[in-house]
């Protein structure tokens, strides 16, 4: 396929050079390269809708557009940089026509980005101008949210947790570049932190808020996520006996259960979801304390291998929705939600499923589907038309 900008590479780094060290400038000139470059930015653009409905692989047109994107990337750059080759007797006369070129550069970008987005590299660098305009726009975020934050320690704490990377980009200290898929990340959270904090009643603790706000945008930094394990054990560590402690971790783990999580955003792609994370974390803390809670009374740790398993003709899902029911209902009076559900997974089979895992219980324990209602509602409806016919 076509390489589309060599044209535009010739006006940038060629026709431009050469009207930036004329000794005397001709407007007219200058006036002439920025209509060169618009009428070649649109040429380039029909260009990319051409090849996008061609007869060539998705894998062909894919290299294409980032290829494509990779170097208008670099001839931004490079027009921004031109900023700085111009004299005293050149700003005046050239910048704003320089700026011009930026622009449509940018829209080309955006276009790109916008309609081939299956195509275009969000992990790829931006563009140095982009850097320069998201920087002040950060600042003044970053502004805004300091003077909506509580001013006592603790919340100040979280939301410097929270807050630290995009202060160490605005201050030019972050350890990676900014690539697009991070740009847009910084930007919705900024907003998310800002909403958080505008809807926060006055005189409450902001943690559930932001909590909440960070789980939504899937916030995986480690930072965070050992800021909210050393929250969790603050919290169940209060508490004076064992039944307080697990009760404490089970209502955390609820909570992060029912929070929503925006899908498709995350801080770092690659890892666990926070949620996914904190959750784990709860798991593995309460099984720590029932574990040592039997080495203190010197008995062996219990054996969940039993003779037999009650056999059920439910799915999982359908057994989770109907102890869900039967605790809510108080018929199961235990007040600890994950040992009711560990005991389920324990001591029960399906059709499908002969070892139940109890990871697997609690999910559709509070995740619960139409379908998986409607079947249970029936069974319920088959137990009332038995006790009718019998009574």
């Amino acid at each position: 396929m076509k390489y589309e900008l060599e044209k535009l590479d010739k006006h940038i780094n060629h026709d431009l050079k050469e009207l930036i060290h004329q000794h005397e400038q001709n407007m007219k000139s200058i006036q002439q390269w920025v209509m060169q470059l618009t009428r070649e930015l649109e040429r380039v653009k029909m260009s990319f809708i051409n090849a996008a409905f061609g007869s060539q692989s998705e894998s062909q047109i894919e290299r294409y557009i980032q290829y494509h994107q990779v170097e208008l990337i670099r001839l931004t750059d490079r027009l921004n940089g031109c900023s700085s080759d111009l004299d005293n007797s050149h700003a005046l006369s050239i910048q704003t026509y320089i700026t011009q070129g930026l622009v449509g550069l940018k829209e080309l970008l955006t276009f790109i980005e916008n309609h081939f987005s299956r195509y275009f590299n969000i992990d790829a660098d931006i563009p140095r101008s982009y850097h320069d305009l998201a920087i002040p726009d950060f600042k003044s975020r970053l502004h805004i949210i300091h003077k909506l934050l509580p001013k006592d320690s603790r919340n100040q704490t979280l939301a410097n947790t929270i807050l630290l990377p995009i202060r160490r980009l605005v201050n030019g200290k972050a350890e990676e570049s900014l690539t697009f898929r991070k740009l847009m990340y910084f930007k919705k959270l900024l907003k998310e932190i800002e909403g958080s904090l505008q809807a926060k009643p006055l005189n409450t603790d902001l943690s559930p808020y932001l909590m909440s706000s960070m789980i939504y945008m899937n916030f995986n930094s480690y930072k965070f996520f050992a800021h909210c394990t050393g929250l969790f054990t603050r919290q169940y560590q209060e508490k004076e006996t064992l039944t307080e402690q697990l009760d404490t971790l089970a209502m955390t783990a609820k909570m992060m259960n029912q929070t929503q999580q925006k899908p498709g955003v995350a801080y770092r792609p690659k890892r666990s979801s926070l949620r996914h994370s904190l959750i784990s974390w709860i798991d593995e803390e309460a099984n720590f304390l029932m574990k040592r809670h039997q080495l203190s009374l010197n008995l062996p740790a219990r054996d969940t291998a039993q003779p037999f398993k009650l056999n059920t003709s439910l799915s999982v899902a359908q057994l989770a929705y109907l102890i869900r029911i039967m605790i809510e209902e108080n018929i199961i009076l235990h007040r600890n939600q994950r040992e009711v559900l560990t005991f389920f997974a324990h001591h029960t089979r399906t059709k499908k499923a002969e070892n139940i895992s109890v990871e697997s219980l609690r999910t559709r324990y509070y995740n619960i589907d139409t379908s998986t209602k409607e079947a249970v509602k029936d069974v319920i409806i088959n137990l009332l038309n038995n006790i009718r016919k019998n009574s």
